[in-house]
């Protein structure tokens, strides 16, 4: 249990951390393709020049918001369900 509470934590952690990221993560630099990890990006780069490790908080970020509100609405779809079946 105390596992998985410390997978959630880490990957909310991410999420919030995606917004400090801005759009430096989808620019395309031209100069950096395939380079290694350094103290700018510790994943290193992809084909394009992008750093990974900023994509991996974006993408952490997109997961957390498309979950929440899944979570949600099924939570208010399934109480308004179970209101009215009594």
């Amino acid at each position: 249990m105390r596992l998985w509470l410390g997978i959630l934590l880490l990957w909310g952690l991410m999420a919030v951390a995606g917004w400090g990221v801005g759009n430096g993560a989808m620019a395309v630099q031209l100069d950096k393709l395939l380079a290694l990890p350094d103290w700018q990006s510790w994943l290193g780069y992809d084909q394009l020049g992008r750093p990974v490790g900023a994509r991996l908080l974006l993408g952490a970020q997109t997961s957390l918001v498309v979950a929440l509100s899944v979570v949600s609405l099924s939570a208010l779809i399934g109480t308004a369900i179970g209101l009215v079946s009594g």
